[in-house]
Parts: C-alpha cells; sequence; structure tokens
C-alpha cells in the first residue's frame, strides 16, 4: 500500500479559487464649452437646492453605463484620446421642437430619475458620428444601424437639467444656447442610481482638438 505524499483535503477536490475582477459602470459625456457650462451649472445647481436633489455637471452622455473592468479603464481612455485627436468641436443643438421632456417607465405614471427634466438635442451629423464611436470602443464592436444607440424610454440624445423622482420640467427658467463642446470625459457612473449621483467620479479627459 503507497501512501501520497500530497493528500487531497477533504472539501478541496475539484475546486479552484476563482478571483473576479472588479468592474464599474461608465460613460462617455460632452462638456458644454464657454459660458453655456455656466449657465447650465448654475440652473442644474438652483433645481437641486430648491427640490434636494444631488447636483452634478453639466454633460451630454455620448454612450453610457457600461460595465468594464477596473484594469481596462487605462486602455479605454487611450483609445478614446486617440480616436478623437483632431476630432474639433462638436455640436450640442437643442431641438426647439420638443423643449424640455420628462421621460417616464412603461405604465406612464413613474418619472425616471435621470431623465426627470432634459433638454432633447439635435442628431447631428458630427454628434452622431461621435456617439457610434465610442459605443464601438466601450463595447468592443463596430455595431449597426440596428442598435439602441439611446436607452428607451426617451430614445433621443439629452442634456438632463435635474436628477429627481419627479419631473422638474415646469420649473425650468431657462434654455441655453447651443453651444459646442472641446472635451469630452470618461466618468465612473456606478452605482447607476439616484443615491448613487455623489459617489461619480471622473477617470479621465479626452481633448477634442
Amino acid at each position: 500500500m503507497t501512501c501520497s505524499n500530497n493528500p487531497k483535503q477533504p472539501g478541496n477536490v475539484g475546486k479552484q479559487n476563482i478571483v473576479r475582477e472588479k468592474s464599474t459602470k461608465v460613460s462617455a459625456w460632452l462638456i458644454p464649452s464657454g459660458k453655456s457650462f455656466g449657465i447650465l451649472q448654475t440652473e442644474i445647481d438652483r433645481l437641486s437646492t430648491v427640490h434636494n436633489t444631488p447636483s452634478f455637471e453639466p454633460h451630454v452622455t455620448l454612450f453610457g453605463g457600461v460595465e468594464i473592468t477596473e484594469s481596462s479603464i487605462p486602455g479605454v481612455i487611450l483609445k478614446l484620446q486617440e480616436m478623437f485627436r483632431g476630432f474639433g468641436p462638436i455640436p450640442c443643438n437643442s431641438n426647439r421642437s420638443k423643449g424640455i421632456m420628462n421621460g417616464y417607465d412603461e405604465d406612464k405614471k413613474k418619472v425616471i430619475w435621470n431623465l426627470s427634466t432634459v433638454i432633447v438635442l439635435e442628431k447631428e451629423d458630427k454628434f452622431m458620428k461621435a456617439v457610434r464611436s465610442v459605443r464601438a470602443i466601450l463595447l468592443g464592436r463596430e455595431g449597426n444601424d440596428e442598435d439602441v444607440l439611446f436607452k428607451p424610454p426617451l430614445s433621443e440624445p439629452h442634456l438632463s437639467l435635474a436628477y429627481c423622482n419627479e419631473a422638474l420640467s415646469p420649473l425650468v427658467e431657462l434654455i441655453p444656447e447651443d453651444f459646442d463642446s472641446l472635451e469630452m470625459k470618461l466618468v465612473a457612473t456606478d452605482p447607476s442610481t439616484l443615491e448613487g449621483v455623489t459617489n461619480w467620479v471622473e477617470v479621465g479627459k479626452i481633448p477634442l482638438s
């Protein structure tokens, strides 16, 4: 009878120690330039103070809520910087016919917190090119025209003025002028909840010049 020098320990047969890499959700934001930034920040802060909701940096989400590993973030930022080097200003023009809108759930009864008060934007050619380019990098594939570029129920590019569980559109005091964005940011938007907004943090800058 022979005895093994490395006897198997009870309960460990066939098991492996698997360490799951930490991940986070990220979003690519266009940041307003010039006086538009200050005007929008003032209005966002005002609505936030009046209704005791979180404030946030003015932005237009090109593509967001994509879960990636934390270790891949530097590589994603580098790809975005390479893709958008020399891209130039990206137009963010209000869709005046739609004005300020609110997004509701399927029953049309409950306001969706991150669509509570939004300015709908035009789908300008250069803007849409930027959306598709960001999507390809964040998802790791080119996609096609049938892919959803803007999430329902609004399904439109937009700029938020408030994050809230009620519609604040009647209280908005201004619709800002159209602007060009000269900078993109990659932001860790995790958790993607109203309570999580204060935890969101910028992880990289992507110049457009």
